[in-house]
């Protein structure tokens, strides 16, 4: 390598107007924004030594950022690194800089005890090699006629809802909503409010007669995610209410992104004669294997699964016991694609498999603001 290019480091504060500069010419190179506005929580001061840039001569070349990202789910706490904003100035590609500074990112990942690493890439060969496999589910509904405004709902069966397109909203009462989700991400106040500011933002707001706030959907972030819904909160009819409204107030299509967790919302569009579309979450990487089986074992601390062990071999294989009785798996792809869905589980006897089944594939989900 050129003896000037220099192996991957976080700037210093110093450095970061350069490297927003890099990035915007790079990554976005056709917006009137920058890119430290669209992702208000990763190119921030507190946040550079998850940055990890490549240097030639001082001048970035490179760059690759990772964002931990605290999740919830009923079973587990996850520790997440996301990774993304990875890009190469031209001039320099295909000479493996970008897959060193994902490399730094992860090893950055794992001396954080991050569980997993998370990133949306259509690089899914390439990102193989580093033990990334597609997994997860995400579901797309796509919207296209209106759904003829609210379901009747008992508890309120006289409610009236107003529909506003605004960003002038109490964070705290955003915040309200989105907490009852059952799959969430760490967030505060703060949070909602550098949220909301992200350029090309659209929040859909229902109220009640009380001028409460029932039900909000975010859609667009900065240069993605046009016309699609990514962020959302409150009641079904609200929520349902909500997407009607949307579409005949702009009468172009929209897409709506929810995690299988969503039960509700998912029954009632398809009650509308809604099908999903059914995607990956992500590509996902187990960082460290033993520590996630054991952080496995102590979550699901039940009767029918009293043991839960997760060995890697020299050889890039995986033991996984359960119960005592062990399965080899051949590679990492495979126990993720097993853990997060996509793949069912296969090679145990049937009363291990009927225990292994009543908590796999495991919750996860990353909502649109989060992600990078």
């Amino acid at each position: 390598m050129n003896q000037n290019i220099a192996i991957p480091r976080s700037p210093t504060e110093k450095e970061l107007p350069k490297l927003i500069e890099f990035l915007n010419e790079n990554l976005r190179p056709n917006v009137s924004w920058s890119i430290q506005d669209e992702y208000p929580q990763v190119f921030q001061r507190r946040n550079l030594h998850n940055l990890k840039i490549v240097y030639k001569d001082d001048q970035p070349i490179t760059h690759a950022a990772l964002k931990p990202i605290i999740i919830k789910t009923p079973l587990l706490l996850y520790k997440i690194a996301a990774i993304g904003s990875v890009v190469t100035h031209p001039s320099f590609r295909g000479q493996g800089l970008s897959s060193q500074a994902v490399e730094a990112c992860l090893e950055e990942a794992n001396n954080q005890d991050c569980d997993l690493a998370i990133l949306w890439t259509d690089l899914h060969q390439h990102y193989r090699k580093y033990g990334f496999e597609l997994a997860g589910f995400e579901e797309y509904f796509f919207i296209d006629k209106p759904l003829g405004g609210l379901i009747p709902n008992q508890a309120m069966p006289n409610q009236e809802y107003r529909f506003e397109l605004t960003t002038q909203v109490d964070p705290s009462a955003i915040l309200r909503l989105y907490n009852k989700h059952s799959v969430t991400s760490h967030r505060t106040i703060d949070d909602i409010k550098k949220f909301l500011k992200i350029p090309k933002t659209q929040l859909y707001t229902a109220w009640d007669k009380n001028n409460q706030l029932v039900a909000y959907a975010a859609e667009g972030k900065g240069a993605d995610l046009s016309r699609v819904i990514h962020e959302w909160g409150g009641s079904v009819t609200g929520m349902i209410g909500l997407l009607n409204w949307s579409f005949n107030k702009t009468n172009s299509p929209l897409t709506l992104m929810v995690g299988s967790q969503s039960i509700n919302l998912i029954s009632h569009l398809n009650s509308l004669g809604l099908a999903p579309h059914i995607g990956y979450l992500g590509m996902i990487h187990i960082l460290n294997i033993p520590l996630f089986g054991q952080k496995i074992e102590r979550a699901l601390r039940s009767p029918d699964l009293y043991q839960f062990e997760l060995r890697p071999l020299n050889d890039g294989q995986i033991l996984w016991t359960v119960n005592g009785e062990t399965l080899q798996l051949k590679t990492q792809h495979e126990l993720i694609q097993y853990l997060f869905g996509q793949k069912p589980i296969l090679g145990f006897s049937s009363k291990n498999l009927s225990a292994l089944n009543k908590h796999f594939p495991l919750p996860l989900w990353i909502w649109g603001w989060d992600s990078i």
